[in-house]
């Protein structure tokens, strides 16, 4: 068997038959396949990348894999993106995983004539981030801002409702309740968001609004 092949195949008896177990038996699903072919092609696709631990995923390579299903039908990537979601919510449950990836699968929509929402690769989204100009309060503001959601994969309404209690400096955390969900969420403070928000605070005037 070719090394792609054993590698795929041990993430998917480690990973994935003890999630689908626990939809069968609190979710009263009675049918996996979907969940299973729809899994099973994501973990794939980590493997041609050479992605072998939990925890080397992140927001974006979420992102990344999302847009490599741009050739499949709406509802295909409504069902891909389903499967990766609850997947990802499960190991965040089991504690398998520090951050709640889950958030960064945004689920396209499948009104009529409407396509899947745009995901962004990431050459366009650190050439976004490049964009900003960060030589005045505001702007730093709104690369701090970018930069979260670009890292975390956060809501606009959580980066939002970001205060400065929630940003532990010395542990190196973000601990946040989710605003949509009203559950918490920790996450690891980034060497990059950490200079972004610690730039934009030593800047910041009363007149500019303050993302923490």
């Amino acid at each position: 068997m070719p090394e792609l092949a054993v590698r795929t195949a041990v993430r998917y008896e480690g990973l994935i038959p003890s999630y689908l177990d626990f939809v069968r038996r609190h979710r009263g699903r009675r049918t996996t396949h979907q969940l299973e072919n729809a899994l099973g092609r994501f973990l794939q696709w980590l493997a041609t990348g050479g992605i072998t631990e939990l925890h080397q995923l992140t927001p974006t390579m979420l992102r990344d894999y999302l847009s490599s299903l741009h050739r499949f039908r709406r509802g295909t990537i409504a069902v891909h993106a389903s499967a990766l979601r609850g997947w990802l919510g499960y190991l965040r449950l089991q504690g398998l995983v520090a951050i709640d990836l889950a958030q960064a699968v945004v689920l396209p929509r499948l009104a009529h004539n409407i396509a899947p929402p745009h995901v962004l690769d990431k050459p366009t989204v650190e050439r976004l981030l490049g964009s900003v100009n960060r030589s005045t309060p505001l702007g730093k503001r709104d690369y701090a801002m970018l930069l979260l959601a670009a890292r975390y994969g956060l809501r606009s309404s959580d980066i939002r409702m970001l205060r400065m209690e929630d940003i532990r400096w010395r542990e190196q955390r973000i601990v946040l309740i989710q605003s949509k969900t009203q559950h918490p969420l920790e996450l690891p403070l980034l060497a990059d968001v950490d200079e972004a928000l610690a730039d934009y605070l030593r800047h910041a005037r009363p007149a500019c609004p303050a993302p923490v």
